[in-house]
């Protein structure tokens, strides 16, 4: 998933709650301004960080590594 498309998932999923920039920010531990460039795109969350967010947006990380097909 590209940044400004995970961007927008978080702000989807923050209005969806009904939660303020802020009450997210100050709920998941983080700084509003890192939830600004998120939101925006316009940052590499840190996994910790994104995993901080989820929860707070009662969402879970799931990261899934599958091999790279083979060209024939």
């Amino acid at each position: 998933m590209r940044q400004d498309e995970l961007g927008k998932l978080i702000r989807a999923k923050r209005i969806e709650k009904g939660m303020s920039q802020v009450k997210l920010a100050n709920t998941s531990g983080v700084s509003r301004y890192t939830v600004i460039l998120a939101e925006s795109g316009h940052t590499n969350l840190t996994l910790k960080t994104l995993q901080e967010i989820a929860n707070t947006l009662g969402y879970r990380v799931v990261i899934d590594l599958v091999p790279n097909e083979q060209e024939q």
